[in-house]
């Protein structure tokens, strides 16, 4: 799975480690800030991804579960490289042309989604 981007996303949550395996070790995002409750990612186009533990204290008005689409490299290998680790999704690919979107749920409870090209004929 590649992530190619979004503007930004910013989550509260008491799933801390949890969305640091999916989003640093699965999704294969690079860190560039690392503390304690704060968790910050830069996408290869300047998109900031920012997970905060419940209890950090300058986001305490971030509420869990904005819905963020995360674009993809491709979205039908995406999905199947999510499902083999245990990430379900909210049933099947929607699809648009060439494109397609779906949404799954995150170890920490809230909606998440990907979208890109399809390249994989394997879309469920």
């Amino acid at each position: 799975m590649h992530v190619e981007g979004i503007a930004f996303c910013g989550v509260r949550t008491t799933m801390f480690d949890e969305m640091d395996w999916l989003f640093g070790d699965i999704m294969g995002m690079q860190s560039t800030k690392r503390t304690d409750d704060m968790l910050i990612w830069q996408l290869p186009d300047g998109g900031l991804v920012e997970v905060f533990a419940q209890d950090e204290p300058e986001h305490l008005d971030f509420c869990t579960g904005p819905v963020v689409g995360f674009i993809v490299d491709d979205v039908g290998k995406s999905r199947n490289e999510l499902e083999s680790v245990g990430i379900n999704f909210l049933g099947p690919m929607q699809i648009v042309g060439d494109r397609a979107y779906g949404f799954f749920r995150g170890p920490d409870g809230n909606v998440y989604e990907i979208t890109g090209p399809i390249l994989d004929d394997g879309i469920s």
